[in-house]
């Protein structure tokens, strides 16, 4: 009753109040025990989500490693370009989540934008 209470309470506790909640608790308790856990273990389909995102993940960062492939001669223009390409696509991130979210769009973009902003000073200040 106590794990119940634990991992409950903060739920319905505002809604209900003590008497019904225990009331509640013991209701659950038997189906609780009769229950079995399941086997854990890797399955077909953790691989299958392992591979879908390492294959985001790899062609997120294909748009901003293109500069690096184009101008093999001149790091320091890459290097600029990539920037600029990453702060565009974090942008563009950003407003499509806020507009997901029913955030503001524009508000979630710059955000975003910005923090990638000071991330990118701060590595700039410590050399990088």
């Amino acid at each position: 009753m106590e794990i119940i209470a634990e991992d409950m309470d903060y739920l319905l506790e505002p809604i209900i109040d003590g008497e019904e909640r225990e009331a509640l608790y013991k209701s659950i308790l038997p189906y609780l025990q009769k229950g079995k856990p399941h086997n854990i273990g890797l399955k077909r389909e953790d691989i299958t989500v392992l591979l879908g995102h390492a294959v985001v993940a790899t062609l997120a960062v294909i748009p901003s490693a293109i500069p690096f492939l184009a101008l093999r001669n001149d790091f320091a223009m890459a290097l600029r370009i990539s920037t600029i390409v990453s702060f565009v696509m974090l942008f563009i991130a950003g407003f499509r989540w806020g507009r997901y979210t029913g955030v503001s769009p524009w508000k979630t973009g710059l955000l975003l934008t910005s923090v990638m902003a000071v991330i990118v000073v701060l590595i700039v200040l410590l050399g990088g």
